[in-house]
């Protein structure tokens, strides 16, 4: 995809001229990009779209300069075509690095999304170059997209509630197996959970008896007459009473999930695409599912809020500034976001 990308529309010298000669950069509609390794479905799209955008300007002041001879090789209708293919690409992977809320839940879907953008339709009568395009960006989300996709990913998106039907998914077998396993490994979260969890009681309190559950072991009486007949626990009561929980536990799992399946999203409830608000009002009514969702919408989709912020620590820890103390620096990262956020508190 890049041979194709770069090497036929755009050429390196030609932002590097432009960079290295005063009064041109500056005059453009936008700035002219360069590829980016580390984001190349981003840069893909940005590289071709700055030039689009400024291809008019762009050739008024080389022709100007006598210059113009340095744009002959690109093909502005091919141009055209692949930045309106490629900016549906860009946008599905700015739903993919938000900062401000859950993004895991949008991996799936947005593997069949761009599958779909890869479609070769023989009634658009779309350019060669295009569909090889096409061809080459569905090779590498099936061998690098696809197969990074986990079954968290899955849960994430399910738990998604305009998700959770997996309609982006054709196939009723197929989806029907996925469901299957999203059941599966939502009870092998609920698990971990109930392990690693002290009050197990406050998780299953929606379907169980605390006081049965939580009553504390009954103090054995001296010199009791009765003790040769009173009824005794069993030897294994600590792990009866464990299984008694797990199989609770799946009990209520399996009621919340039938809840939730059969739930329709109220028209009036805005929650901005954002699943932690509406499972912060469900939290009441499905705590065991509420519980999952947010140790799973924790986990980021990409790594790039992340690479932002040591970015950002780059540009404050210079050579005449390494001397700044840890929290120092972590306290003008924060400072930075904050302003960037409009976070920053308003004047009264």
């Amino acid at each position: 995809m890049k041979t194709t990308l770069i090497s036929v529309l755009y050429n390196g010298n030609l932002r590097k001229y432009i960079c290295q000669t005063g009064g041109i950069q500056d005059k453009l509609p936008k700035s002219i990009k360069s590829n980016s390794g580390t984001r190349p479905w981003r840069s893909y799209f940005k590289v071709h779209d700055s030039l689009n955008a400024s291809f008019t300007t762009l050739n008024q002041i080389l022709s100007a300069r006598n210059e113009q001879h340095r744009i002959y090789y690109i093909n502005l209708v091919l141009l055209v075509d692949i930045v309106n293919l490629m900016e549906k690409f860009s946008l599905i992977f700015d739903h993919l690095e938000f900062s401000n809320c859950p993004t895991l839940q949008n991996v799936v879907p947005s593997y069949y999304k761009m599958i779909s953008y890869c479609q070769i339709n023989a009634a658009l009568h779309d350019k060669q170059i295009i569909n090889t395009l096409k061809c080459e960006i569905l090779n590498t989300l099936n061998d690098k997209y696809w197969s990074s996709i986990t079954m968290l990913h899955w849960i994430g998106t399910y738990l998604e509630p305009t998700f959770k039907s997996l309609t982006f998914i054709n196939d009723k077998k197929q989806r029907a197996m996925r469901f299957k396993e999203i059941q599966n490994g939502l009870h092998v979260l609920a698990n971990d959970i109930l392990s690693n969890y002290d009050d197990n009681q406050q998780i299953l309190a929606t379907s169980t008896d605390p006081v049965s559950l939580s009553s504390p072991p009954q103090k054995k009486l001296k010199n009791d007459p009765f003790a040769d007949i009173r009824q005794q626990a069993p030897a294994n009561s600590s792990s009866t009473s464990l299984k008694t929980t797990l199989e609770l536990l799946n009990i209520e799992l399996d009621g919340q999930l039938r809840l939730y399946n059969n739930m329709t999203l109220n028209d009036n409830f805005e929650y901005d695409n954002n699943p932690l608000l509406f499972w912060k009002q469900q939290h009441n009514h499905l705590p065991l599912l509420a519980k999952i969702a947010r140790s799973v919408f924790v986990i980021q989709a990409s790594s790039s809020e992340s690479e932002r912020h040591f970015s950002l620590a780059g540009r404050i820890v210079t050579e005449q500034r390494s001397n700044l103390d840890s929290d120092c620096v972590e306290a003008l990262v924060v400072l930075k976001e904050a302003y960037l956020n409009n976070l920053w508190p308003k004047e009264e």
